[in-house]
């Protein structure tokens, strides 16, 4: 009994490079064959459809999508929308920190009112001073002189002499 008489088929032979051999299995398993034999005869099939109509395999070509092809989209789609909305929720965090930093600032501009109000008398009376003499000509601590100076408009800092003067 031949294999044709058992099995009620005839058997087509071909051979090919490993190399190739493993592109077959990969595609027949990328788009979803259970066997390569049927990944070889989808592909045969659509090849002599090709053939024999060439107008409406052009139309089909647009119409046909490989479900594993649409079931990879949908899961990068997936990623890409829960990325996006984890970066929406950090940017409203920042957003939400940048205002209670700019609330805290005013804040503390505001209580070192007097602060403030000392060492502009004592760079108006000897112009330019560095951190070191503000702190021991007004017995504040070098950290808030510093904070004072950063968040007011009326400090300079003097570039040649390293010192701090009015505006």
């Amino acid at each position: 009994m031949t294999k044709k008489e058992k099995y009620g088929y005839n058997y087509v032979q071909f051979t090919v490079s490993n190399g190739f051999k493993k592109e077959i299995e990969e595609y027949s398993e990328e788009c979803g064959f259970k066997t390569n034999s049927d990944f070889i005869r989808a592909a045969i099939r659509e090849k002599i459809n090709r053939i024999e109509n060439p107008n409406l395999t052009k139309i089909n070509a647009i119409n046909t999508v490989n479900p594993a092809f649409l079931e990879q989209i949908q899961k990068n789609t997936q990623k890409t929308l829960e990325l996006q909305n984890l970066t929406l929720d950090r940017i409203k965090i920042f957003n939400e920190m940048k205002e209670i930093l700019n609330l805290i600032k005013s804040y503390s501009v505001k209580e070192l009112k007097t602060e403030t109000e000392k060492i502009k008398n004592l760079l108006k009376a000897h112009k330019q001073l560095n951190i070191k003499q503000i702190a021991d000509k007004t017995n504040l601590d070098e950290k808030t002189i510093i904070e004072i100076i950063a968040n007011s408009e009326e400090f300079e800092l003097d570039i040649n002499t390293g010192r701090f003067k009015l505006l």
